[in-house]
Formats: C-alpha cells, structure tokens, sequence
C-alpha cells in the first residue's frame, strides 16, 4: 500500500509589495523495495500546463494575495486539498477503500513465449488492485497461450482474442475490447510488482488533471531496463518524450485512447516494414499534440529483461529506423533529427577504441537506420550487403 502523507506549507513569502504566496504540497512516498524518494504532485502557479511546470504526477497550488480575504481563500484552499487526501488516509486505514473504483485493461500482445507469459499473469494474480480486464491478443499458431492460462488462476476478466502478427496490429485489436478506465499495454516478457496497480491508481485519483502516466523499467537483478530512460520524474513533452515513454510502463485514461485512435501499424515489431520501433512514441506525440496532459514517475517500476546486450545490427537497424520515421512523420525540427542520427555514429566511433567490433556495429547500424527512417515512408527491411 502508499502511505500517504499530508505536508502544509503556509508561511507567506516576500515576492513583491502586492504579493504573497502560500504552497500546498501533496506528497506520496511510494514504499517499494528499491530506494525510490518522494514523488511530488505538483503544478506551480496554477499556471497552465507547460513543459517547464514542475507537474509530476499531481499538483502543488500557488495561492497570491495581500488581503485579510485572500488569506481566507489560502486557508480554504489548502483544507480543500488536502482533506480528499486525508479522507483516503483514513478510509485505506479502515478498509474502505474500493479498489475496484478504477478498472484497467492491459492490452498484451502475446507470440512465441510461455514461460515468460507466466511469470506475467503470475504477477498479475498476486495484485493487490483486483479490479482488472486482461486482453491477450494470441499471435501463435498453436494452444501454448490456452495451456499457460489453465495453469495460472487469475480470477479477473480474461479475454483471450487470436489475431494475426503484428504488434500495434495486436494492441489496435485489444482497443477495440477495452472498456476500462485506464488501459495499459504490458509487453509478454514483463512483469509486475504487487502493488503497481494501485500505485498508478492512487497517482491518476490523486491527480485528475493527469490524463496518463508513465514508468521505469528494471531487470530481475535491479539495473534499469529499456534503454535510457529519464532519471527524475517530469511532464512528458516533445521533446523528451522518447526518454520517457516505453511501451509496457505505459498508463493512459480510456479517454486518451479514444482520442488518439489506432496505433500505427506500419510501426513496431511484426509490421511487415523496416520500423521495428517507435509505435509507442508516436502514440504518446499524437497524445501530446491532442492537448492530453501526460507524467513520467520515475518511481513506478515496471520489471522487464534487460535487452541492452542484444548488439545485432539489424535489430538496432530496424529500431533507428523506427525512430526515424516518427521524428519525419512528425516534422521534428532538422537540429533534432541530425543530432539524433550523429549521437550513435559518434558512440560508433568511441567504441572503436574499446575494439568492441558487435557495439560499433550495433551504433553504426541505430545511426544509419535513423537516417534511412527519416528519408523514406515506406522502408520495407534491413538492407543487406553481399
């Protein structure tokens, strides 16, 4: 469970002659295993949202006023905020708390994998929110995924859908039956903590301005995961959105979704083109463009195998090449897009004094990808040299 714990700051401060200002600031220490610290929820100013707000994943109320009535109105405020906290403080205390008020859909796109289906469902069964609609979009052409849920008992809404290959083909299929409030799309080889459904919970309850938020990965053995992901949470903007988004620490409200539509299905694995990647990010920029307001927590873990080691050039090729089509599908300014294809090609050229000849490759083949992504709608597969 969170603890939850109220903090009040309410001692004016000298801005100008007209102006003072009282802070109201809602803390969650997230108890987990690893040392995580304190997530704030805030929004500075009440200003509307921007980038360079300091919105984790909830909000910090700035209050101004110089007059025996604004101090009233500071005072109101800040028991206004804080008793819906304090209320669910008391009720969590006293098991009342419906965890079943937020249902979600995890959207898990599922092909060639049993054991690692398993060990997800088996962390889907010890959760403690129960309130879950489980959608496996089964990819195989035999009964490995029936087998694998006759061994798990879930006790959950379980949808088990066959469809043909495709990663964002799978996940536009489970769109389609998802019907809860905050829908997720778990990869078949991730799994959960206990508790890291009525985290995200608590974080969407405790913050409705927040239309999705977003998590860290770590492996089996406590190292991150997923490539380089952002170190601090913060608001997801254009511009970072691709150090803070990966797909299975994804939680987006079914109002986002509707929004936004279908994945694009010429993106991700199985897509039949030279995009390996990228359908989560260009997920995540059309939601951004759509005005929907998205967090990165840093300190919402999602465990997942740590891919980090695999170096095959066509796996890099094809992932650069994801990137690349989003960033010219989206009109990322030209700065951006070079730097992003120069930034491998000079991790290339530094790994050759390390003679690590697979990495070179691997960098050389991300950077080349990118720039083959940028320039072409329609990459079809990883170019090969006789």
């Amino acid at each position: 469970m969170l603890r939850l714990e109220e903090i009040v700051q309410a001692q004016p401060t000298r801005r100008t002659a007209h102006e003072q200002s009282a802070h109201v600031t809602i803390r969650t220490n997230l108890n987990r295993p690893r040392p995580t610290g304190w997530l704030d929820l805030s929004i500075r100013n009440a200003s509307p949202w921007t980038q360079n707000s300091t919105g984790m994943c909830g909000k910090n109320v700035s209050l101004q006023s110089a007059t025996v009535w604004g101090y009233f109105r500071i005072v109101a405020s800040a028991w206004s905020a804080l008793m819906p906290m304090a209320q669910l403080t008391k009720d969590a205390k006293m098991g009342r708390v419906d965890e079943g008020a937020m249902k979600f859909s995890l959207v898990l796109g599922t092909m060639g994998r049993s054991s690692e289906l398993q060990r997800f469902l088996e962390s889907l069964a010890a959760q403690t929110h129960a309130h879950v609609q489980l959608i496996i979009v089964d990819q195989n052409q035999d009964d490995r995924v029936a087998e694998v849920l006759q061994r798990v008992s879930l006790g959950i809404e379980v949808h088990h859908i066959q469809s043909t290959p495709g990663l964002s083909h799978a996940r536009n299929v489970g769109l389609r039956v998802a019907d809860g409030d905050v829908i997720a799309f778990p990869d078949d080889d991730c799994w959960y903590s206990p508790n890291l459904l009525n985290e995200v919970s608590d974080i969407l309850s405790l913050a409705p301005h927040l239309d999705g938020v977003t998590g860290s990965s770590w492996d089996e053995n406590g190292r991150p995961s997923g490539g380089r992901l952002a170190a601090k949470s913060g608001p997801i903007g254009l511009f970072d959105v691709w150090a803070k988004g990966i797909s299975y620490t994804i939680f987006l409200r079914k109002e986002v979704c509707d929004a936004v539509g279908d994945f694009d299905e010429t993106l991700g694995v199985g897509a039949g083109t030279a995009y390996g990647s990228g359908e989560e990010t260009d997920y995540l920029i059309r939601a951004l463009k759509a005005g929907k307001r998205l967090s990165y927590c840093s300190e919402l873990q999602v465990f997942h195998p740590n891919k980090d080691e695999d170096r095959s050039a066509e796996k890099s090729y094809k992932y650069g090449a994801g990137m690349g089509r989003v960033l010219s599908k989206h009109r990322y300014p030209w700065l951006f897009r070079v730097s992003s294809v120069l930034k491998p090609a000079l991790g290339s050229a530094l790994a050759l004094f390390g003679v690590d000849r697979p990495l070179v490759q691997a960098r050389w083949s991300r950077s080349v990808g990118r720039a083959a992504g940028m320039m072409s709608k329609d990459l079809m597969e990883f170019p090969r040299h006789s």
